[in-house]
């Protein structure tokens, strides 16, 4: 039965082309025979195809066909048909997740066979026939290619071993046409790395490299980038490689990212000079992660040998990670625009808190020095705060963020594990006497991981003595939490009874919060005598929660408290509402 049979199929066919058209990414998702090819990250097709392919699949039911509903898909441009191949790919499996799809309709499997970029993406594991590697590089022919592979030493015997080598072998002899690369090296792979060579890569692009275990020399020495001709803009290695040899060899003018990265065991050891050596020769550097980075030197007069002045003027991102020893040589010595945002990770460094928060004081006070427009003197910024916590998979963290003025400009994002009882060390050497606008975000943790640290919160609070506004972005059901620095001295600091939190605080800003209805728990009342009733619950307005909270504040500071919500998402229900209350402060 054709598709025109159909009741409304020719409308629907100009439908299916108009949107094949407008939008290139959509799938079918109802066909029994696609439905288990199509994966998980085609969720992201447009939904106006989505709904056509379901009218025309409850269309060919209700006439009884049995024709696969894929067929609908001849009516589809074969560039368009191309990308939702591309799409459907399985990234742990690379280009052999779509043989299947060859076998759908004949336009499908020349479609396929016919676009070498299907066939572009090439994943080497244990299980990976080598001939199945070899048709996907004859199908691919001169494309660029995206190569993964993974190498272990588990159930090493002579047979796993000359399959790994025939394997890599392979991957290496095409290295000119790669254009990514991601590659997990163990033991053997190493030392068989050490042994080949291979073409120049003029077409690498990006280069991931993870050891897996302890490698010995530089088996990284195969790749060979002649200046000018390499394209590489992303350099990854992580676990304990040898790293002075790889960084000179691939630190070329073109690398945008760098990310160097050890673990809790096995920390990646370098030496200053090598590192500055390698920014000096990355100009265009946009981003920078150091991760469990230690320096080799422990004379530290001896870590200045080498450029000390390195210039990235591109730099958008730096995290250092748990690399305690390169933090005070990067702000020491690294020269990056206002702008770039620097996250610190400090860890479980005790002893370094103190130190961490002076050299972060020391580089901010350098960058809050501002031309007077009026006389041409010298002003000094006030500095900007942001306070949230994030919970992770085995412990919640705290991230402060400061900036320079108003604007936010030049971030310092430190981030310390919650339950760090000394982060009052850190929070004393930061300049937080001299904040003047405060923000409070909820991050990804919920309430209850906020309530179980207040008085770390009412800590950093008494220190922020120069706030003018404050930032809300919690949701209004968590604001009664707030009471505790807005509206009542809490008990929990006892030895300061008599705090003021923000005594200068003057606007209270609540910004991109979502009002509307949210369903609250309410727990019965229960008699100490009777059973004890169930926790139910009640829908409420966020508004209804938000006003008296608002007025409770407003009370509680002298009645000389101003508010506003920013990027708020409200009805027009809740707006009026809104300045209603408003015009009754005023009045």
């Amino acid at each position: 039965m054709d598709l025109e049979a159909l009741e409304g199929a020719s409308q629907l066919a100009e439908d299916i082309r108009y949107a094949s058209k407008v939008n290139q990414r959509f799938v079918p998702k109802d066909s029994e025979v696609m439905r288990d090819l199509v994966i998980a990250n085609v969720d992201t097709v447009v939904d106006n195809c989505h709904r056509l392919m379901d009218a025309c699949v409850r269309a060919v039911r209700q006439l009884g066909s049995t024709r696969n509903a894929c067929s609908i898909m001849n009516w589809v441009p074969d560039e368009i048909l191309e990308q939702i191949i591309w799409e459907t790919m399985d990234p742990a499996l690379g280009s052999k997740s779509i043989v299947q799809l060859c076998t759908v309709s004949k336009q499908w499997h020349e479609v396929s066979l016919g676009t070498r970029r299907l066939w572009s993406c090439i994943v080497v594991d244990p299980t990976t026939p080598l001939v199945g590697i070899q048709t996907l590089l004859s199908r691919a022919g001169s494309y660029p290619l995206s190569v993964v592979v993974r190498t272990s030493e588990t159930y090493m015997d002579d047979s796993r071993k000359s399959d790994l080598h025939a394997k890599l072998k392979l991957v290496f002899e095409h290295l000119p046409s790669i254009r990514d690369l991601d590659i997990v090296v163990c033991k053997e792979a190493a030392k068989f790395m050490q042994k080949i060579s291979s073409a120049p890569a003029t077409q690498l692009r990006s280069l991931a490299v993870t050891v897996d275990g302890h490698v010995t020399g530089d088996p990284l020495q195969l790749f060979n980038l002649k200046t000018g001709n390499a394209a590489l803009t992303s350099l990854r290695f992580t676990g304990p490689l040898p790293m002075h040899k790889p960084l000179t060899r691939f630190a070329v003018p073109t690398v945008t990212v760098l990310a160097l990265i050890g673990d809790d065991i096995a920390n990646l050891y370098l030496k200053p000079a090598h590192l500055a050596s390698a920014l000096c020769a990355m100009p265009l550097l946009a981003q920078l992660d150091l991760w469990h980075v230690r320096t080799t030197l422990r004379d530290t007069a001896k870590a200045t040998r080498g450029p000390t002045d390195i210039v990235l003027r591109h730099l958008k991102r730096a995290m250092l990670g748990r690399s305690g020893d390169f933090v005070p040589w990067f702000f020491e010595h690294v020269r990056f625009p206002s702008s770039a945002r620097i996250s610190l990770d400090i860890g479980e460094d005790r002893w370094k808190l103190a130190s961490y928060g002076q050299t972060v004081t020391r580089f901010l006070e350098t960058r809050r020095m501002k031309e007077d427009r009026t006389n041409g003197r010298l002003i000094r910024q006030p500095y900007a705060a942001m306070f949230l916590i994030k919970q992770g998979i085995y412990y919640a963290s705290f991230h402060l963020v400061l900036s320079v003025g108003k604007t936010g400009g030049g971030e310092i994002e430190i981030i310390t594990p919650a339950y760090l009882d000394e982060i009052d060390t850190l929070w004393s050497a930061l300049p937080l006497a001299e904040v003047t606008v405060f923000s409070l975000r909820p991050g990804n943790a919920p309430l209850s991981v906020w309530t179980t640290y207040p008085y770390h919160l009412a800590r950093l609070a008494s220190r922020l003595v120069a706030v003018e506004t404050l930032w809300i972005s919690w949701p209004p059901e968590w604001l009664y939490h707030m009471d505790l620095l807005l509206r009542a001295t809490p008990n929990i600091i006892a030895a300061q009874g008599g705090v003021n939190f923000f005594p200068y605080l003057s606007s209270v800003i609540f910004h991109a919060i979502q009002l509307g209805p949210v369903t609250l728990p309410l727990t019965a009342g229960n008699s100490s005598d009777g059973p004890t009733e169930p926790a139910q619950s009640r829908s409420v307005r966020r508004v209804d929660i938000l006003k008296p909270t608002m007025y409770s504040w407003w009370v509680a500071r002298g009645r000389d408290l101003s508010f506003a919500l920013v990027d708020c998402a409200m009805t027009e229900e809740d707006r009026m509402c809104l300045a209603l209350f408003f015009d009754s402060l005023r009045h």
